[in-house]
């Protein structure tokens, strides 16, 4: 049987078709492998930018540690290892939340390297750093053990969206409170010595003797105590920036108040000091237990706080006046046949020769 040749070449054009279809379809598919391929080359290239971006970010934060120690340095980059991911497949929102808690950690890492070394200084400062107010009490230990080579930062476990960092303190009833570096910081600077009032002191001190050494000779100028307590009272212990300070440490170049005031407390009576205690031995005389339990209840109870400056001002006020009466030696004293003239037109008082 003869084969239609119009047959033979409609399937011909037949399969050409197919094979052009077939040949379209391929490159299409390879089209859109390509583009697939394109676009999960783009989702990897952002995760890694992502990735690179946080590390460099959380590096900054691990930077500003700077002398602190291994163990804390390790915690921090475990700490800072929680959100690596979140960052990294996390929205243009969440990665500006996430920058903004790293940026938060970076300044409290930095502020607790700068409070460590602040604590360290004032630990070894015997003249102007800790109170000994402060020193040998349960919280100065708790603060002083900041300083050994152990891991203390943590988030705020009441707030961890904060992206705050601080360390787990001693709290009034012993338990365990989460403290920031900006507490740490006032804490430590509230139980320093109060140098300030100190050296106001010896301002006052200095000006009374020169006072009194000016006084002409012949003339009397009487030390104003009560003025004088009174100003104390106002510029120096009302302006006090630690309170305690001014009893426990040497305002007055060794002489401590605490010390002064307990051996005087000792060679007295109860009735004395018009103070109402439990007089265990019925003596009313006040011994060693008594004059320390009278001194902690004038330095610590709030009750106490007018008596307790007024004692702390009739104290300082003393010591002016042993430095105006220590100015009388230095006055001038004239010849003999000198006298004290008023210059009629001047005013001025000089020395005059009256006798030859």
């Amino acid at each position: 049987m003869a084969v239609d040749q119009t047959l033979i070449q409609g399937a011909g054009a037949v399969a050409k078709a197919r094979a052009a279809k077939i040949g379209a379809k391929a490159e299409g598919a390879s089209g859109l492998i390509d583009t697939i391929t394109s676009v999960g080359q783009k989702f990897l290239d952002k995760r890694v930018e992502a990735s690179k971006e946080y590390d460099e970010k959380a590096q900054a934060v691990l930077d500003a540690s700077g002398e602190l120690p291994v163990e804390e340095y390790d915690a921090l980059y475990d700490i800072l290892q929680e959100n690596r991911n979140s960052y990294i497949t996390g929205s243009k929102k969440n990665k500006a939340m996430l920058t903004r808690d790293l940026n938060m950690k970076a300044v409290d890492v930095g502020d607790y390297k700068e409070f460590r070394e602040e604590l360290a200084d004032l630990k070894l400062n015997d003249v102007d750093g800790f109170s000994k107010s402060f020193l040998g009490t349960p919280e100065s230990e708790a603060y002083f053990a900041l300083l050994e080579d152990k891991s203390r930062l943590k988030p705020d476990p009441n707030n961890l969206e904060s992206g705050r960092l601080g360390v787990m303190m001693p709290g009034p009833k012993g338990e365990d409170v989460w403290t920031d570096i900006t507490k740490l910081k006032k804490t430590i600077e509230d139980n320093r010595v109060d140098t300030d009032s100190r050296d106001l002191l010896q301002v006052y001190a200095n000006k009374n003797m020169q006072l009194s050494a000016q006084v002409a000779y012949g003339q009397k100028l009487d030390f104003p105590f009560e003025t004088t307590m009174d100003q104390l009272k106002t510029n120096l212990i009302g302006k006090s920036k630690n309170f305690k300070s001014l009893f426990y440490d040497d305002i007055i170049a060794g002489q401590p108040f605490a010390k002064n005031f307990i051996d005087e407390l000792k060679k007295g009576e109860y009735s004395k000091y018009g103070v109402e205690f439990e007089d265990e031995n019925k003596d009313g005389k006040i011994d060693d237990a008594d004059a320390e339990l009278i001194f902690k209840k004038l330095t610590t109870d709030p009750s106490f706080k007018d008596s307790a400056t007024d004692v702390l001002a009739n104290y300082f006020t003393k010591h002016l006046q042993n430095n105006f009466d220590a100015g009388t030696a230095m006055r001038n004293v004239p010849d003999k046949g000198y006298e004290l003239k008023t210059n009629t037109q001047t005013g001025n008082r000089t020395y005059v020769r009256t006798t030859k």
